[in-house]
């Protein structure tokens, strides 16, 4: 039986966070530095002084340089609002090692990533059909994340995926400087680029995080076999040879290409995933090595 996360395996994972916005403009407080001024330790400039300000900000050095009552004025600290939406159509559940379990285990590593510094993070499924189409969930603190395991470990495959409801109700009430993360095969997302760019356009940065199997990735079939969309329900006959394979990999390898470069015209950092990789390596190498993540 494979564990979801181990407790000395999340411990690891504290030398991480996510990489955002300079500037965040999320509800709550955090550890991220704002685009508005507040009331941390940390100074950030200074203004003159004018009525009604509270003298125990006035700094009087600086008084004697400008020659004028000034203000300090201090980083205002704000959590960054992080919605990861994790693909739970019947494409997900397939292959060795099966890719809904290994992307339920990103979602719950990424969420305790986030929660540990204090970001406000979201679950969102998409797909997996009635009863779990459109699930979500927030949670704020680390205290937290027990629920947030329990909610990743409670969603069931099914249906397809449609990220045109979510993405358009993060356009209409997600600020700007917030973060979604897409975790998915992206077997249905092909169209959902146009989405992303307009969350872009509005001021959030998006990730897409694309998990496939190995047997999608380099299929070893040696007899004929009669292949079925768990989706649509569309099936077809397969006689595999040497041809059929090498047409499989160009397509394949042009699927990939295509979303490589839309990703990349976009400015949409990406990473293609096999759910055969060590989550540790993932976290440390890969999502690091892109910038996703950063130590």
């Amino acid at each position: 039986m494979v564990h979801f996360l181990e407790n000395a395996f999340l411990e690891t994972l504290g030398a991480l966070r996510f990489t955002g916005p300079r500037r965040v403009m999320g509800e709550r407080v955090g550890e991220r530095r704002s685009i508005l001024h507040g009331a941390s330790v940390e100074m950030a400039d200074f203004r003159a002084y004018v009525q009604g300000d509270d003298f125990r900000y006035i700094d009087w050095n600086a008084m004697a340089r400008f020659d004028q009552p000034v203000v300090r004025l201090f980083v205002d600290q704000r959590a960054l609002p992080i919605t990861i939406l994790l693909d739970i159509s019947a494409s997900m559940d397939f292959g060795d090692p099966n890719k809904l379990l290994f992307s339920r285990r990103l979602a719950a590593a990424l969420g305790w990533i986030g929660l540990a510094r204090q970001d406000q993070m979201t679950l969102w499924a998409v797909g997996g059909g009635i009863g779990n189409n459109g699930r979500k969930a927030g949670f704020a603190t680390k205290a937290g994340f027990s629920e947030l395991q329990a909610f990743v470990r409670s969603l069931k495959s099914g249906g397809r995926a449609d990220f045109a409801g979510p993405a358009r109700m993060l356009g209409q009430r997600g600020p700007p400087g917030s973060l979604v993360v897409v975790i998915s095969d992206l077997l249905d997302a092909v169209d959902a680029m146009d989405h992303w760019q307009r969350l872009m356009a509005q001021g959030q940065e998006v990730r897409l995080l694309q998990v496939l199997c190995p047997q999608e990735i380099h299929p070893q079939l040696s007899q004929a076999v009669r292949l079925a969309d768990v989706e649509t329900g569309r099936q077809i006959s397969v006689l595999p040879n040497r041809n059929t394979l090498r047409q499989y990999d160009e397509r394949l390898r042009e699927f990939l290409f295509s979303m490589r470069e839309k990703c990349r015209h976009h400015r949409i950092p990406y990473v293609l995933l096999s759910s055969a990789d060590e989550l540790p390596r993932v976290l440390f190498d890969v999502l690091t090595g892109a910038g996703i993540l950063h130590r």
